[in-house]
């Protein structure tokens, strides 16, 4: 008798525990998500994403205006589906461009040849972050 009304006392309870962390499990991505879209859109990041831009010398192949040089243009560039050199597509989004500025020869678009430069530098996160907001404001 004392073991069911144990059960009967602690279920509620746990399941009450349960439905909490399942609550908190399924709404956890969505103030990632949202942080992700104000750091995109930030002003700030954005101007500092464009003077990285300028200085880390990457207008000398990429354009903000549409027009093609020897690699893809910005404009426009954040959220297309791109064909690669391998045939498989992706959507261009914050980890492919991090994952482009790193390691340039992981994912090559259709039509142009791996000639982007060797990273003599570390980017931090916020560098990072930066370029990406700044290539997504280019739409």
């Amino acid at each position: 008798m004392l073991i069911r009304h144990a059960y009967n006392i602690f279920r509620p309870t746990f399941l009450l525990i349960f439905a909490v962390l399942q609550f908190a499990a399924c709404n956890s991505g969505k103030s990632t998500n949202q942080s992700n879209t104000t750091q995109v859109t930030d002003p700030e990041l954005i101007a500092k994403g464009e003077q990285l831009y300028l200085t880390l010398g990457c207008a000398q192949c990429h354009t903000k205006d549409g027009k093609r040089l020897m690699a893809p243009t910005f404009k426009g560039l954040y959220g297309k589906e791109e064909k690669l050199n391998d045939g498989s597509t992706i959507v261009v989004d914050a980890d492919y461009i991090k994952e482009s500025v790193l390691y340039p020869e992981a994912k090559i678009v259709a039509g142009y040849r791996p000639m982007h430069p060797p990273q003599a530098w570390d980017l931090d996160d916020e560098t990072l972050n930066a370029l990406v907001a700044f290539i997504h404001s280019l739409k």
